[in-house]
């Protein structure tokens, strides 16, 4: 699957339809579970971004700062304030069944 993730051409069957590697954003801000929030959110600020991905040093999702949370007190570690475990999807994923998903569930947007 690491094949959606590089971009590189497919072929067969859905080879046409578009995937979430087609339409996946790649410069989402990330931060380390060490970092205060205080810190990323002056990072955030005036930027086109309102929450901030949490990854362990081997880049690994583990967490999410939104809105709410990047309100929380500066001093605390992400880690303390994020909200764990964010459903996370594949580049190999079907553009079409996520939004399917994003409808039922009534979600802005994902990971």
């Amino acid at each position: 699957m690491d094949w959606f993730a590089a971009g590189w051409p497919r072929e067969g069957d859905g080879g046409d339809a578009p995937f979430l590697a087609d339409v996946m954003r790649t410069d989402v801000p990330t931060c380390a579970a060490g970092d205060a929030v205080g810190d990323v959110r002056a990072r955030l600020d005036g930027g086109d971004w309102e929450e901030c991905v949490v990854v362990n040093p081997q880049r690994v999702v583990i967490g999410l700062l939104d809105a709410e949370r990047l309100g929380a007190d500066g001093r605390l570690p992400a880690e303390l304030a994020m909200r764990l475990a964010p459903s996370t999807f594949r580049p190999s994923l079907p553009v079409r069944e996520l939004a399917e998903y994003m409808r039922s569930k009534r979600l802005r947007s994902v990971l």
